[in-house]
């Protein structure tokens, strides 16, 4: 019997050319939509995502059970792909903060709209069509491709470690493979601090006691000023060119004879906005994501408005998104701040682009005002108007001509420095202010700008923001 089997003449059935392309389709349908999306986002990606190749297989058994199932997969590679490029311009999501946006997916710029809603067509059609691509494969040809594209990735991606362009020492992203699994990026990074971010509370701690990072409200000197005013400032970064950086500062610069002292630097620091708030405020660093509300006012205790509220100041903050985003209205107080003024505060004014808020040159006068009924205040205001996608419509200053420093005046980067430096116009102005006299001014980035573009790193520095420090005269 034995010797039968050995003697009969195994042959592959005839190759459906046509059901096998059909098959490798449905594999290389995905991994197209996404390079493109990255072309677009100048997001790293493998040419090939090798996690496909499972769902797909699948999907050419007659079982309608096993078929379902190779759908269910579909979608959850492609919510991992899509995770992957995510999180190479915001490394800082975690569950909570992703819970607490939720609200505010309609309040989003019309940019992030657009690739919510994307996400949610892909996620529908693209496993529609895997599905119907493989309703006559063939199993045979389909086994023996995927076993091909295994053996490749193991030799190209898994082992061979090979890579279309290399970008390790230039960002954080350096997932240019041939080929290679999206899971395994996944799972490789879960003992990493992005994975404890997603899985575990936050913890504080000092902000790194080492000088890795720095922060720029260390130049607030004791004996304290009896007035003072710190910005931490949406998405200001460092520029490469410092002909450019001055331009950005040059109304500031120009009235130095306005200020006791004035300094002009950058600081290199990591992390989110509330990271960014934490470090200049508390000189203490949050770790794993962003819930703050486990904490009480104990754990704030070296945070400079609950020490200089003990001294009697009057603590003000502004912030003009929602109180809610980012439990700010719990967080604020715990960080001694006896004032505070949001979004919903503030419904009479001029509203911006990002996220719908208010806009932060309504805010200017507010700021004076405080400083003209307080004789002892530390104010507070974390920016907004300068948030990603840095909305062409919430720029009426234009003075940085980007083509003039050789930057892309079509870019997100180039607007964004417009804004910032529109901003600190209005800051130079607020300055001449006789209710600013004797004011200490301190205004520092919450971390460096997100943006998309392929050459953005020729632009700025990275993990690095600006800062600017002054005194203004009595």
């Amino acid at each position: 019997m034995c010797e039968n089997i050995l003697k009969k003449d195994f042959q592959l059935p005839k190759c459906d050319k046509k059901a096998l392309g059909r098959f490798i389709l449905s594999f290389l349908l995905p991994n197209i939509v996404f390079l493109i999306a990255c072309f677009f986002l100048s997001a790293a990606r493998p040419l090939i995502n090798i996690d496909y190749i499972f769902p797909c297989l699948l999907l050419v058994f007659n079982n309608r059970f096993i078929r379902i199932t190779g759908v269910i997969l579909y979608v959850g590679v492609i919510l991992s792909d899509a995770f992957t490029i995510i999180t190479q311009f915001f490394q800082f999501l975690d569950l909570a903060a992703l819970r607490d946006f939720l609200p505010f997916v309609f309040d989003a710029p019309k940019e992030y709209i657009f690739l919510y809603s994307l996400l949610i067509v892909l996620l529908f059609i693209l496993p529609l069509s895997a599905w119907r691509l493989n309703k006559k494969a063939q199993k045979t040809y389909a086994i023996i491709f995927s076993i091909i594209a295994f053996i490749a990735f193991y030799l190209f991606g898994y082992m061979g470690n090979f890579k279309y362009i290399n970008k390790s020492n230039d960002s954080f992203v350096s997932d240019y493979f041939y080929i290679h699994s999206q899971a395994y990026s996944i799972s490789d990074s879960m003992s990493s601090r992005f994975a404890k971010a997603l899985l575990e509370p936050s913890e504080l701690s000092e902000y790194y006691p080492n000088g890795e990072y720095q922060r720029a409200s260390v130049h607030i000197k004791q004996p304290y000023n009896q007035k003072i005013l710190l910005i931490v400032a949406e998405s200001l970064g460092s520029l490469k060119n410092e002909s450019a950086q001055q331009e950005v500062f040059r109304k500031i610069r120009e009235q130095k004879d306005l200020y006791e002292f004035l300094t002009i630097d950058e600081v290199y620091i990591n992390g989110a906005t509330v990271q960014g708030e934490i470090r200049e405020l508390c000189n203490l660093l949050l770790h794993n994501g962003h819930d703050t509300r486990h904490f009480n006012e104990e754990d704030f205790a070296v945070c400079l408005p609950q020490v200089l509220s003990k001294q009697g100041y009057h603590t003000i903050a502004f912030q003009a998104a929602a109180s809610s985003m980012y439990h700010r209205k719990n967080l604020y107080p715990k960080l001694g701040f006896q004032k505070i003024v949001f979004n919903e505060h503030m419904q009479d004014k001029k509203r911006c682009h990002s996220f719908k808020g208010t806009c932060d040159s309504e805010i200017f006068p507010m700021i004076a005002q405080e400083f003209a009924h307080n004789d002892t205040a530390l104010v507070y205001w974390l920016t907004l108007t300068s948030h990603y996608p840095y909305s062409e419509k919430d720029i009426f200053n234009y003075r940085f001509d980007c083509a003039k420093f050789s930057i892309d005046s079509n870019t997100t980067i180039c607007r964004n420095i417009q804004m910032q430096t529109q901003f600190m116009d209005l800051l130079a102005e607020l300055s001449k202010q006789p209710e600013m006299k004797g004011v200490e001014v301190l205004i520092v980035g919450d971390h460096m700008p997100p943006a998309f573009e392929n050459d953005v790193y020729q632009t700025i520095k990275l993990y690095r923001s600006a800062f600017a420090h002054f005194k203004i005269k009595e």
